[in-house]
């Protein structure tokens, strides 16, 4: 092309004159080739993941960053998505924000959460819910830790606006992402306001509905959803049911309705447990298995 544009045979047509045709034409060239770049997109998130999965975070950022290098939300998630069902490079730049936070990089994980709120939220389609469900729990994770309950009040916004929202009134009703969203805005309401008031313990609305529901004995989770989401953003959804029981405990005046709560939380753990060890017992999710072990500790 350049060299027809070079020798004269290409010509502007009779509206433009032939500077401007040639920007168009070269800025048009320039659009369809970085749609182009989704695949390499997508092998680096990839490269990034094997990476992360054997424990090499060092590299798996190194990796992210080459990403972050040629991925632009606004061009390349869609067609990611499109092609291979989910933003895959999106949930990467998420996870990425586990692995910076494991090597005490706060400030960049940080960063990087406000830019995934910032140009990624934004083009995620309206009705991804199993995509926003997969970008918003590692940014909620590490706001709710290290920002306490500014964060949690934040994320829960966001997960209202992007999820609990428009599943909760839409048409949409089977997606991935319904099956934990109960517990999550339990989480997230326990997370974002105080226990106690004026020294007595502090009761949400709806607090009973949501201990009785959690408290029915059926199970909130199959096993291939604890095992997606495990396997996808190292968050057990057992461990985070238990962690849903000890918020709740801690918020029940009652004793033996404190006693259930527990003993339902220790249930859940132990459920969470052989998903992050091999047959040999060796621990094979490290980032999931520090979480998992301090809400079992406490």
């Amino acid at each position: 092309m350049a060299v027809l544009f070079k020798s004269g045979e290409v010509i502007a047509p009779e509206h433009q004159d032939d500077a401007e045709f040639e920007d168009e034409v070269a800025a048009r060239f320039v659009t369809e080739t970085q749609f182009q770049l989704f695949h390499y997109c997508r092998a680096l998130a990839l490269k990034a993941e094997f990476l992360a999965r054997h424990e090499q975070f060092d590299k798996a950022l190194l990796a992210v960053e080459d990403l972050k290098m040629v991925y632009n939300p606004a061009l390349h998630s869609k067609v990611i998505a499109d092609e291979y069902a989910l933003d895959h490079a999106a949930n990467v730049i998420a996870l990425s924000v586990q692995w910076l936070h494991y090597f005490n990089r706060d400030d960049e994980a940080l960063l990087s959460c406000n830019n995934i709120i910032k140009y990624i939220l934004p083009v995620i389609g309206k009705e991804d819910f199993l995509g926003f469900t997969l970008l918003l729990l590692p940014t909620m994770q590490y706001l709710t830790k290290t920002q306490g309950q500014a964060g949690a009040i934040r994320s829960r916004e966001l997960y209202h606006q992007h999820v609990a929202g428009p599943l909760s009134t839409g048409e949409k009703k089977n997606s991935h992402a319904k099956s934990i969203m109960r517990q999550v805005m339990i989480l997230l309401q326990c997370c974002s306001s105080a226990n106690y008031a004026e020294g007595k313990l502090v009761e949400y609305e709806g607090m009973d509905d949501d201990i009785a529901w959690i408290l029915d004995g059926e199970e909130k989770v199959l096993d291939w959803t604890d095992t997606l989401y495990t396997n996808t953003i190292n968050w057990n959804m057992f461990s985070l049911l238990a962690d849903v029981c000890l918020h709740l405990a801690r918020r029940v005046g009652g004793e033996d309705q404190r006693r259930r709560l527990i003993e339902e939380g220790l249930r859940l753990s132990r459920l969470a447990e052989p998903k992050m060890r091999d047959d040999d017992g060796n621990i094979t999710n490290p980032i999931g298995y520090s979480l998992h072990i301090r809400i079992y500790s406490e």
